[in-house]
C-alpha cells in the first residue's frame, strides 16, 4: 500500500513544480513586456515634450508679433516667399526648363 501513496505524491509534486515554472515564466514575460512598453512611452513623452517646447516658442513669437505688429521686412518676406507677390514695376521670370 505504501507504493500506491508514493505515486500520487510524485504526481502532485510534478504538477506543483510545473505550475510554479509556468507562473514564473509568465511573470518574466509580462515584466519584460511592461518594461518595453514603459520605454516606448518614455520616448513618446520626450517627443511630445520637444514638440510642446517648439510650439511654446512659436506661440511666444506670434504673441510678440501681435503685440509689436509685423515689420515691413517681415511682411515683404511673407508676401514674396509664401504668397508669390511682387512689387509694382518688378519683372518676374520663370524658368520653363525646370518642369514645374
Amino acid at each position: 500500500m505504501s507504493g500506491n501513496n508514493a505515486k500520487p505524491k510524485r504526481k502532485f509534486s510534478f504538477i506543483l513544480c510545473f505550475s510554479i515554472v509556468v507562473c514564473v515564466c509568465y511573470l518574466v514575460i509580462m515584466w519584460t513586456h511592461q518594461h518595453i512598453e514603459i520605454k516606448e512611452k518614455k520616448q513618446q513623452l520626450e517627443q511630445i515634450s520637444a514638440q510642446y517646447e517648439q510650439q511654446l516658442e512659436e506661440n511666444t513669437k506670434l504673441a510678440d508679433q501681435i503685440q509689436n505688429g509685423i515689420s515691413d521686412e517681415e511682411l515683404e518676406r511673407i508676401a514674396r516667399g509664401e504668397l508669390g507677390y511682387v512689387m509694382p514695376g518688378e519683372h518676374v521670370y520663370a524658368d520653363a526648363s525646370s518642369g514645374k
